[in-house]
């Protein structure tokens, strides 16, 4: 008998393979546990950690910017590396954009993968002070999945009620300074909302926020062979820069490199399949490794 991973449960870790054992049955543990892995992510990360697992996703030139200082932005990276964009949206629950990227792109926020549009993720807008126009595309996509407008105390009353009848659904959380949402508290409704992947898509402010809070599981950025500069250009990571590079955030380690067209996808892994207590288990392809991929 092939087991790929365990189930994550503290409360019946291994002991299914225990009870197999006790029946002389030969069992190998491991094959394929990056995939099997990939698969049950969620479900993981929720028992494990209490919250849905994050990917923090972008693209950004050479020299790290998302747009220049106008805030033009479309488009920085290749059509092969569009395709990888909706394939990470077809693969998760949820996408979760900021105020400022809803307002500036007017995005639909949709899996536009051929094949695959049956599953569109839900979409999430962090907006602490309902500013989204109740004409936002959001809501003129047909075959969208819902819309969830997360509003902090100081919304006005008026404009949640617009956006509640233009198909948002609202939340109303806590903030944890003025104009951030608290994340922790969204991420644990958004698990009871049956949203166990959330896709981080920005902007700056939002990536900044969600590392700063340690709630990322991993990244996905694809680097564009494209030069913006200026000191004006918008980055793609927000907040406040470290006093030293001894404080700045050290990854574990590159996890992807691979080409995608003219662009190269670069990815971090934080928490994944060798997080879960186990067997050592010989290094292996995950699906978004393999070669060939666009």
């Amino acid at each position: 008998m092939v087991v790929a991973m365990r189930d994550p449960n503290p409360r019946v870790f291994g002991r299914g393979l225990e009870r197999l054992a006790g029946q002389r049955l030969d069992v190998s543990e491991g094959l394929f546990a990056a995939r099997a892995f990939e698969q049950n992510r969620g479900f993981s990360s929720l028992i494990r950690q209490g919250r849905p697992y994050v990917t923090l996703k972008g693209a950004m030139s050479l020299d790290g910017k998302i747009a220049t200082s106008t805030g033009d932005s479309q488009w920085i990276s290749g059509s092969r590396s569009l395709a990888y964009a909706h394939r990470l949206r077809r693969d998760h629950d949820a996408i979760l954009v900021g105020i400022s990227t809803a307002m500036k792109d007017d995005p639909r926020l949709t899996n536009r993968l051929p094949g695959s549009r049956s599953h569109q993720p839900a979409r999430v807008i962090l907006d602490s002070t309902g500013r989204l126009p109740p004409d936002s595309r959001l809501f003129g996509e047909e075959g969208g999945g819902p819309v969830f407008l997360v509003a902090g105390p100081r919304a006005p009353e008026r404009s949640l009620r617009q956006l509640e009848k233009s198909g948002a659904r609202i939340l109303v959380l806590p903030e944890v300074r003025t104009g951030e949402i608290d994340l922790r508290a969204l991420l644990a409704v958004l698990a009871e909302e049956g949203l166990l992947t959330v896709l981080v898509e920005g902007g700056s402010r939002v990536n900044a926020s969600f590392l700063a809070a340690g709630l990322v599981d991993r990244i996905r950025v694809v680097l564009a062979p494209l030069l913006i500069g200026g000191t004006d250009a918008i980055g793609w990571l927000g907040g406040a820069s470290p006093p030293t590079l001894a404080r700045a955030r050290r990854l574990p380690g590159f996890s992807v490199i691979r080409r995608l067209g003219d662009d190269l996808l670069v990815g971090a892994d934080f928490w994944g399949p060798n997080s879960l207590p186990g067997p050592e288990h010989p290094r292996e392809t995950a699906p978004d490794q393999m070669p060939g991929r666009s």
